[in-house]
Order: C-alpha cells, then structure tokens, then sequence
C-alpha cells in the first residue's frame, strides 16, 4: 500500500470509529497519571481513538525516523514530493514566537533549526525532529508521560541529547506541560 492510500486508510478508519480493537503484536506499556485519583497506570490498553489523528496510526522508531526527514524537507526517500513544494514552503514559513529561536507553522515547529513536532496520548510521548543544517535526525519515543520538574519528558530528553550532539543548535522548548 502506497503512503497515501495508508494514510487516507487511517484517517478513514479513525473517523468511522474503528480503533476499538488492540494494537495487534507488541506493543510498549505507557506509564500515566492522567487517571481519576492521580495513580500511575499502565495505559497501553487504553484506547487511543479519541485523539482522532493523533491516535490513528501506530508507528515505530526507523518509521519515524524517516519520516522526521520526509516532513522537514518535503521530500520522500525515493526523491518524490512528500508534498508540493509550494505548500512545504507554506508549512517551513514559521513566524516567530515569543521565545528567542522558536517558531510555529503549518503543523510543524522550528526550535533552534530542528525542524518537526511533538505529540503525546495518555503514557506515551515522541519527538520527531531534523536539523536540515546537520542532515541530523532525532527521534525520542518515551513510554510515560509523567512530567518532571514540570517539563514535558520529550523535551527533557531531546534538550540534553541535542546538547551533546549538537552544541549549536539546542532543542530547547522551554514549554509547560501539555494539558491534562
């Protein structure tokens, strides 16, 4: 199945409802404390369907690692267009915010020049971002979505793994935590 014929396939299937049935093979336990008494639970069998999108496709650390590329550039691996190069320039127009080095465009943000988005349902986090200066992607999959010092973990993690590898261009995201 091509990429977009899956994709459309996704979003079908996840406006119809259809993601009431397990994740089939295996799958990470997601540590939350999004629960009614503030307990940690496992989530992994939470039903993720009512994030629509968000919780429509289910991916894997090399799929978003290629995919962290093919939505920076707009290009796909095998040199097709991911999107138009008109709407990618569109989507790469990121007006600055209030915090020095951070812009938010179409769906896609720029922190320090990496180029990509954040997500995160009940137990789960990710981080998918490139460095077009450096041909440099990082992806951070996290099975819990507990803050710390209250900080997103993703962006814990993707502001001291970016420290070592790329001294110059920091993922610092100094944001609170999504809304719980």
């Amino acid at each position: 199945m091509t990429h977009s014929r899956s994709c459309r396939a996704a979003a079908t299937a996840a406006a119809a409802g259809m993601f009431a049935v397990p994740i089939a093979g295996a799958a990470a336990q997601g540590y939350t404390a999004q629960t009614a008494n503030g307990d940690v639970q496992d989530a992994a069998d939470w039903n993720p369907s009512w994030a629509w999108a968000t919780g429509a496709m289910v991916s894997n650390l090399q799929d978003l690692r290629v995919w962290a590329r093919a939505v920076a550039t707009g290009k796909l691996p095998g040199g097709g267009d991911l999107i138009s190069p008109d709407l990618q320039k569109q989507r790469l127009t990121t007006p600055p915010t209030p915090i020095p080095g951070i812009g938010y465009g179409l769906g896609i943000f720029s922190v320090q020049g990496w180029i990509g988005q954040n997500g995160s349902l009940p137990g789960y986090e990710s981080l998918v971002v490139y460095l077009p200066l450096a041909r440099a992607t990082l992806v951070v999959l996290l099975n819990t979505d507990i803050d710390r010092d209250n900080q997103e973990p993703t962006t814990l993690f993707g502001e001291e793994i970016t420290k070592i590898v790329t001294p110059g261009h920091v993922f610092d995201l100094p944001a609170e935590p999504a809304a719980r």
